[in-house]
């Protein structure tokens, strides 16, 4: 097969031949010469009937084959919807559907009650209507018999099938290892084959100190909470519940002379600590140092009381 052009020296050479360069240089001579170019060409394409070379790029380059992937066959498509079809043997029939017996033809398609008593038709149109009656329940007769012989091969078959499939998913589960896969496989240790979790011997005593532990937390919660509920109940003599404190309170807080009586800034805050108070007040410790006398007395109050009633104030 001759080599095909560079794409870049074809591009040039029609970029350089114009449409008037065309037309200049036609000649009887030169169409003579394309067309016998074009009957040669022609000769061996349809000579050359050789298989087409794939690329390296194509999917096609290297053949492989496919895996079955499903033992269900690949039907090909159609077009438009097909109906579905009828189950014309239905389960409650059982072993031996009424659709097969020659009773179930009989009440289809019963006789005329002269072919019953057993006369001879009237003419040759009713004879050949018999006839025709009798050649519909014999088809039907066939027909029904060929479904239910069709219907038993393809249930038996299915049933094959699914036996087969399962027998051979069982084996290919329950097979050992092959050679190249257990010289191949990683090393796994025997301790890490044992997947077994044993029973912890001190099951017993550690649920038991959890449960200790547990029971403290939720008294020590309880505690809290009990506090808490004492507080609120020791608080609760300052809230405000009535029109009158309310407005009291607004009057103290809010009043217009309240500061009217006061004739320096010690009468806000009281007298300034003396030098003898000072030189009385001396402490080594810094927390004794910032805790005056009368809060000593009352954290010490507090704490008695607490002790007395059971609860924190």
């Amino acid at each position: 097969m001759p080599p095909r052009p560079a794409i870049a020296g074809v591009q040039a050479a029609l970029r350089a031949a114009t449409p008037s360069t065309w037309r200049a240089t036609a000649s009887p001579a030169t169409s003579l010469i394309s067309r016998y170019s074009t009957s040669t060409a022609t000769q061996e394409t349809s000579s050359s009937s050789g298989p087409v070379p794939v690329p390296p790029e194509s999917p096609n380059y290297i053949k492989l084959h496919e895996p079955p992937q499903s033992s269900e066959p690949r039907l090909p498509p159609i077009r438009g919807h097909v109906p579905v079809p009828r189950q014309v043997f239905t389960s409650r029939d059982g072993n031996r559907p009424r659709r097969v017996s020659p009773a179930y033809v009989s009440t289809i398609k019963p006789k005329t009650a002269r072919q019953v008593a057993g006369k001879r038709p009237r003419n040759d149109h009713e004879a050949r209507r018999w006839e025709l009656a009798e050649t519909r329940r014999k088809a039907l007769t066939e027909g029904l018999q060929g479904l239910w012989d069709r219907k038993r091969t393809h249930d038996k078959e299915e049933r094959r099938r699914s036996f087969t499939r399962a027998r051979n998913n069982q084996a290919a589960a329950s097979r050992p290892e092959r050679p190249d896969e257990v010289l191949t496989s990683s090393s796994i240790g025997a301790h890490v084959l044992v997947t077994e979790v044993p029973l912890d011997p001190n099951r017993f005593e550690d649920a038991e100190k959890a449960k200790l532990a547990h029971d403290a937390k939720q008294a020590v919660k309880a505690d809290a909470r009990r506090d808490a509920l004492c507080q609120m109940y020791m608080a609760a003599g300052k809230f405000i519940v009535d029109e009158d404190e309310l407005e009291a309170r607004i009057h103290s807080v809010f009043g217009e002379n309240q500061r009217e009586a006061a004739e320096s800034i010690w009468n806000l805050h009281g007298e300034p600590p003396t030098l003898a108070a000072e030189a009385a007040n001396v402490h080594y410790n810094v927390a004794d140092i910032r805790r005056k006398d009368s809060n000593r007395t009352v954290l010490r109050q507090k704490a008695v009381a607490e002790a007395l009633t059971g609860g924190k104030l």
